[in-house]
């Protein structure tokens, strides 16, 4: 061990010499000779330096301990199933390297090995251990110091009966553990104090930034707001006539609904100002009870229209009274609203009185109260009493807390009690007089229109929930064009169920809907469900969320009642997302319509889902009249002349017909379970239950041919085709099928099998018959061309030549075909240009291409693409595609050539402006022997095997080939597909080259 490693600390300046330690001290020597029980051990628990004193204490020796695990040395005592110094060692030592703190371990009995000299075995003794870790200059745990003292003889004391002794011990001990562990608690209250105080000032710029986008955001809306509601003023206060009664009433439906988003986005930026700090605020010294009155007397009219009384009790006060106006009048405004809002029958009443020195308004309902667990949240922001019957849903949940807000502005309170069932009383109680209000806002002048909310948008707004709706009025005009024009024929309309809360969306929805189907209007679910149980609707198209029932509880509800339970329903909600769309869909909802929406899509959704509705009863009718047509299935099924069996879930025969029976001989008894099986011929058994089982367990289709032994003993075979029978609700029934006697069948396809064996064989032996005689002819007539000796060329001998290149070429055609019939040709595959390939299948068919003057178009990729492949082969495939298109090009035609590279194919595609090909001929291009119809120009004829040797050689090299063709007299293209090389990386675009005309 170096000295760096164990003292890391400069000496200060001018002390070298007197604290430096000598050149020559040996730490080892010093560490070995210390006084105490030490082991140095490695982070892998291996010994590297131990004391004398270690060594005398356990008996060992300092070579045998050196280089080794320290739990390979000191191993339990193996007499000893109880011993646990191992396993507590163990945990400490992991404990350090994972901490990378110290580590004391409780008194440890140990069994230390005596010497032979002593007798051998074990002694016990206990020890005290103390693991330390030894950090190195990278700052990684480089040792642990294990050091035990030995406490044996304290231990013994307390075994002989010194109690105390060992109790006093004891005590200490876990006094400074205590202490210990007291200042780790505090070191870790302390770390969870700064991370408290972190989070704390991440919160707080999280509200900051939350405060400001509110209060950005409300800024934002005020300006389209108001260029919404100045044109709809001007609509309405415009000459008169100008709007029909339907167009003003609409302009009047937007008008109030745009007052209604204003309200709602100023008390957001009220909300937003307030937080920020940056509310405007202006007390002055006003008649309260006046200014109270007047704003309360707005809603006398509409509570006479609710069938409520309305009392306001304001008395003159004894003096003004200082308040901020706008936030008095939206104090008394918001507590108004929320009475008129949770009462259905009984009163309001609103009062106001002297209390010396403060005021008190108390604004009392006989509503539906408010429930006692419920109280002390009412006045958080946004929260909604779950569940709560009110006149409507709708609210965002920040009436009251603003109501709390604006009183704390006064130096006031406000308090709500409440008995639930009965009613609520909110009291505001603010100081009279002006010492509490500073001074600086006293008369202060305020920002105008910033805040401001006028009286009547909380009046209409009010109106809306006790209003009556009116009946149904004419199809609404001004729909967009086109949206009703699909008219619906007599008796194919439906019946809608609308529920919606908000007065003015269901008169809209209603007069939308009206000009298609019969539509019901109701408010709630309760109103819904009743009316649907009374007449059971086509449709029923609900908010979700409203008062009492809402949406989520009504489709419950319809769900669970058999009458209703096949209705569609169609939800409508203003959330959108993924999550409130599956939320509706695992609820059972036909269809989430998101709130807004336009009229062509409402119509669209609506007479989609009743359509669908429709075909679902029709579906159920007709499964109904198919399980009563089984038996009728059956009946016929014993008079079919093939075999008929039906099988059950478990795969076991369950059914026979009577041509099963007198084929076999079985009886029903016999053939039930796995009997059938008995029938079929006993080689062909195993492959017949192995396609079976593998179909049962699919649940799939199969088709099989295989023997069955005859009621008189005979083979016959037979093909079997099953197919999965279903119930209604799609579980398995098991499977139905038929067995036909094909024995004649096979006979014939076993003569043509061999006819076509002899076919093959003799072309085969024609191809090669033909080829000795055509050899000579070939020699025969190149002499007598060398004999003309550069003379014109004699139009007969040119005549033989050609017609004989015609017949060798139809020869080796005939060869190849039967060659890849009896798969026999071989492929000399190896890595080719295909580039090159076309240019050579180009040159062989030049003389065919000019003869009738064709102009070649070719494009080839501009760097080379390689395939394994039968140059030979892909160039006959190749003059094959570019002899048939210059037979069926006409004179002077065009043929056009393109190779380029997909993926990791390439293709090339040969097409024609030529005579084309029939839509009806296309499937058979391929086949052997097949010819398009000949004409004169088309003389050369062939026999209709070049198409076919392609389809193979393409095949033969793991490629496809395709046929296309728009029709007669509009050319044809064929398109063959080859696997590119594997090491092929070309991915160059295509060059183009026009060939000259030929």
């Amino acid at each position: 061990m170096s000295a760096s490693r164990i003292s890391s600390n400069e000496p200060p300046q001018g002390l070298e010499s007197e604290q430096a330690p000598p050149e020559n001290l040996n730490f080892r020597a010093i560490f070995e000779g210390i006084s105490g029980n030490y082991l140095v051990l490695r982070t892998d628990f291996v010994v590297v330096a131990v004391s004398d004193a270690y060594l005398q204490a356990t008996n060992t020796r300092r070579e045998e301990i050196l280089g080794r695990g320290i739990f390979d040395v000191f191993p339990d005592n193996p007499d000893d199933p109880h011993a646990t110094g191992t396993r507590n060692l163990r945990a400490s030592l992991g404990r350090v390297l994972e901490t990378r703190a110290s580590d004391s371990m409780a008194v440890q009995k140990y069994d230390i090995p005596c010497s032979e000299a002593g007798g051998g075995g074990f002694e016990e003794r206990y020890w005290s251990p103390f693991n330390k870790p030894i950090v190195g200059p990278d700052g990684e745990i480089a040792y642990i110091i294990h050091r035990v003292e030995d406490v044996t003889e304290f231990v013994r004391l307390k075994q002989r009966g010194i109690e105390q002794t060992r109790l006093t011990e004891e005590l200490q001990t876990r006094a400074d553990r205590v202490e210990a562990e007291v200042f780790l608690r505090a070191q870790e209250i302390q770390r969870a104090n700064e991370q408290l105080r972190m989070a704390n000032e991440q919160l707080s710029r999280l509200d900051e930034l939350k405060t400001r986008f509110f209060s950005n955001v409300s800024h934002e809306f005020r300006t389209p707001l108001t260029l919404m509601l100045c044109p709809i003023e001007e609509l309405l206060t415009g000459a008169p006539g100008g709007l029909t009664d339907r167009q003003h009433e609409l302009v009047e439906l937007a008008r109030r609904n745009a007052r209604r988003l204003l309200k709602l986005v100023n008390n957001l930026l009220d909300f937003a100002r307030i937080e920020a700090a940056r509310m405007q605020v202006s007390y002055e010294a006003l008649d309260l009870s006046a200014l109270t009155a007047e704003v309360a007397n707005a809603f006398c009219s509409t509570a006479a229209r609710a069938g409520l009384r309305f009392v306001v009790d304001c008395p003159p006060l004894p003096e003004p009274v200082y308040v901020d106006r706008e936030m008095w009048e939206k104090i008394v405004l918001n507590l108004i609203s929320n009475a008129f809002k949770f009462t259905f029958e009984g009163e309001i009443a609103i009062s106001l009185r002297w209390g010396g020195d403060h005021v008190i308004l108390e604004v009392r309902d006989t509503g539906t109260g408010i429930p006692a667990e419920e109280l002390p949240r009412i006045f958080e922001r946004f929260y909604r009493i779950p569940g709560a019957r009110g006149r409507s849903h709708e609210g965002s949940g920040i009436g009251l807390a603003l109501v709390r807000e604006l009183v704390k502005f006064h130096g006031g309170d406000v308090q709500a009690t409440s008995v639930f069932g009965q009613g609520s009383t909110f009291t505001v109680c603010i100081p009279s007089g002006s010492a509490h209000l500073p001074a600086e806002h006293a008369g202060a002048e305020r920002e105008l229109g910033m805040t401001a909310v006028t009286v009547q948008a909380f009046v209409e707004e009010a109106s809306q929930w006790v209003s009556v709706d009116a009946p149904p009025a004419a199809p609404p005009q001004g729909l967009p064009a086109g949206a009703d024009d699909r008219r619906l024929p007599a008796g194919s309309g439906g019946h809608v169920l609308l529920v919606e809360d908000n007065p003015d969306m269901r008169g809209y929805l209603r007069h939308i809907l009206a000009t298609r189907w019969t539509v019901e209007a109701v408010e709630n679910g309760e109103m819904a469900l009743s009316a649907a149980r009374e007449k059971v609707p086509d449709l029923v198209l609900t908010d979700v969320m409203m008062p009492g029932l809402d949406g989520f509880g009504l489709l419950a509800a319809l769900r669970a009642d058999p009458r209703t339970r096949l209705v569609p329903v169609v939800l409508i909600s203003a959330r959108s997302g993924e999550a409130s769309r599956v939320h509706g869909a695992e609820a059972g909802a036909d269809d989430y319509l998101v709130k807004p929406f336009s009229v062509r899509e409402l119509l669209a959704r609506v007479g989609g889902r009743i359509e669908i509705a429709k075909l679902r009863r029709q579906v159920a009718e007709d499964v109904e009249r198919l399980r009563e047509s089984e038996q009728r299935f059956r009946s016929l099924a014993d008079a079919a002349p093939m075999m008929i069996w039906m099988s059950g879930p478990s795969g076991g025969c369950e059914y026979v017909n009577k041509t099963w029976l007198r084929f076999t001989g079985h009886t029903l008894e016999a053939a039930q379970g796995d009997g059938w099986l008995d029938a079929v011929h006993a080689e062909d058994r195993p492959l017949f239950v192995s396609a079976y089982s593998a179909a049962l367990g699919a649940r799939e289709p199969f088709t099989l041919e295989c023997r069955m032994v005859r009621g008189d003993g005979e083979s016959r075979w037979v093909v079997t085709q099953g197919a999965p029978r279903f119930y209604a609700t799609g579980a398995f029934q098991g499977f139905v099928g038929s067995s036909l006697d094909i024995t004649e069948r096979k006979r014939v396809e076993d003569a043509l099998a061999d006819a076509d064996r002899r076919k093959d064989e003799f072309l085969a032996m024609l191809a090669h018959e033909l080829r000795n005689p055509m050899a000579p002819i070939c020699v025969a007539v190149e002499l007598i061309r060398l004999r003309s000796c550069g003379g014109p060329p004699d139009r007969h001998i040119e005549v033989i030549a050609r017609q004989t290149k015609t017949l060798m070429r139809l020869v080796d055609d005939l060869l190849d075909v039967s060659r890849i019939t009896r798969r026999k040709i071989e492929l000399r595959k190896e890595r080719i240009d295909i580039g090159a390939a076309v240019s050579r299948a180009l040159e062989s068919t030049r003389a065919q291409i000019e003869a009738r003057r064709h102009q070649i178009r070719l494009a080839l990729p501009a760097s080379a693409i390689h395939v394994i492949a039968d140059a030979v082969r892909v160039e006959q495939i190749l003059v094959n595609l570019l002899t048939n298109a210059c037979k069926y090009t006409d004179i002077g035609g065009h043929i056009g050539v393109t190779v380029e590279r997909r993926g990791d194919q390439v293709e090339l595609r040969v097409r024609d402006d030529g005579i084309g090909i029939a839509k009806e001929i296309l499937p058979q291009v391929f086949t052997l022997f097949h010819q398009a119809e000949r004409s004169f120009d088309r003389a050369p004829g062939g026999l209709g095997i070049g198409l076919t040797i392609v389809r193979d050689l393409v095949a033969l090299h793991g490629g496809s080939i395709e046929a296309t063709s728009p029709g007669l007299g509009q050319g044809s293209e064929f398109v063959v597909r080859l696997p590119v090389a594997a090491d092929d990386t070309t991915s160059a675009p295509r060059r183009r080259r026009g060939g000259p005309p030929r």
